[in-house]
């Protein structure tokens, strides 16, 4: 994305007290061209600290004169914040960030989804999207357990397919399409933070809904078409791609009537799939669906990938784009703290890769963070739930002490990386 720089009025007024703001026009051949605006030195140092401001001379000192106001200016990038960055983008009309949180939980038995968002915002994250030049709009948490409380007719699960709490996942999902589709109509950027995977069938419904065009690009270990026809456990966050694909039932579900698929098979790709049940391949095949596996991956590169998929889903770089991004889409070296860990994933570099240059289509519109457990030390294998290491475990009782003190730093170590996903998809760059 593109950072435009104030009006001529706008930097007469701040030429005293800070540095006119700068802009990037990016070249044919993909870097970017500095425009520097007449900087003094006095102009930088005013924001300075006094251990910046000599750092700042020494740097001066020994750079050509050419380069000096190059090196003012980035100065005042990091230092000087008193003026509003506003974001050239080709789809979204405000430089502003909708954070709705979602700590759903029912789309899988393994608590502590929910308590992700919390985290980010307690602790400081969002405000980190200012730096970016994002304004944040913090919805806040939905606050499923007093909604799902008011519903007076709640409905059992069917008997003839599996979907565990289809009701209440079905009506929260409804919840989450409602309040992403009222932030996208504001032309925001709409960060969903989940919650467990079931999280997407609300959002991506929702971002449709209010972006009809919207292409998918969906990074998971698991493709996530089950249905509740053919899962083998029922679980619903295996299932929303099923669903938007259409390959759902929807009518004879509790919960459900309000949704409609709308997503082409030609309009998404997936990406990073490693762990996929034979119903699932089948589909995907069926379908004519783009995959990018581990396999593509090693072979091409995740540059190559990429360059593919936009080919694919937005040929002419004009399309509003929303990633899905499963944490356990990422290898468990870097992301142990999701229920279900699959070897063989994403590295740290790759997965920040997808998010980097999916913002510098400047089409990124929407994402989804998802499947991140502060509570879970180590993930397991599909189907192995049993065998998850939590903080509240009778395993961790009789654990080795240093193996215990190891894994204690793995729910934040996932949460980082989670977090980095965000900043880069919103434009944050090495330099």
């Amino acid at each position: 994305m593109k950072r435009a720089s104030d009006s001529k009025d706008d930097r007469e007024k701040k030429k005293h007290h800070t540095v006119p703001t700068h802009s990037y026009k990016q070249l044919k051949d993909g870097s970017h061209m500095h425009e520097v605006y007449g900087l003094t030195m006095t102009q930088v140092q005013i924001d300075l600290k006094e251990s910046e401001k000599k750092t700042l001379n020494l740097l001066q000192n020994r750079l050509p004169v050419t380069h000096s106001s190059e090196l003012m200016n980035a100065a005042h990038d990091h230092f000087c914040k008193e003026f509003d960055d506003i974001w050239e983008h080709k789809i979204l009309k405000h430089n502003t960030v909708s954070i709705i949180g979602a700590p759903l939980n029912g789309g899988q038995k393994i608590t502590g989804c929910d308590l992700t968002n919390g985290i980010y915002r307690k602790e400081g994250y969002y405000k980190e999207l200012e730096h970016l030049g994002w304004k944040i709009k913090d919805c806040g948490d939905i606050d499923f357990k007093a909604l799902w409380e008011k519903v007076e007719n709640k409905k059992d699960d069917p008997t003839h397919v599996k979907a565990k709490d289809c009701h209440e996942v079905g009506f929260c999902s409804e919840v989450i399409a409602d309040r992403v589709c009222k932030e996208a109509q504001k032309g925001n950027f709409v960060l969903t933070v989940g919650g467990d995977h079931s999280v997407a069938f609300g959002s991506l419904a929702g971002t449709l809904r209010a972006r009809p065009n919207t292409r998918v690009i969906w990074v998971d270990a698991h493709a996530d078409c089950n249905t509740p026809a053919i899962s083998p456990s029922g679980n619903m966050h295996g299932m929303p791609m099923g669903g938007h694909l259409g390959a759902m039932k929807f009518d004879d579900l509790p919960g459900w009537q309000w949704f409609k698929p709308t997503l082409h098979q030609g309009n998404c790709v997936f990406i990073a799939l490693r762990d996929l049940d034979k119903w699932e391949k089948a589909i995907l095949k069926a379908i004519g669906a783009h995959v990018f596996t581990r396999y593509h991956i090693d072979k091409i590169g995740i540059g190559a990938v990429m360059k593919e998929a936009m080919h694919i889903i937005n040929p002419f770089g004009n399309q509003p784009l929303h990633l899905s991004f499963d944490i356990d889409g990422i290898d468990p070296k870097w992301a142990p703290s999701t229920g279900t860990v699959s070897p063989g994933g994403l590295t740290y570099r790759e997965a920040r890769f997808i998010c980097e240059y999916l913002a510098e289509t400047e089409c990124l519109c929407s994402m989804d963070l998802v499947e991140i457990n502060p509570t879970i030390l180590q993930g397991a294998l599909a189907g192995h739930a049993d065998e998850v290491i939590t903080t509240s475990c009778e395993k961790v009782k009789t654990m080795d002490p240093h193996v215990l003190q190891q894994l204690k730093r793995n729910p934040t170590k996932t949460l980082h990386m989670g977090w980095d996903l965000v900043m880069s998809a919103c434009g944050e760059r090495i330099i």
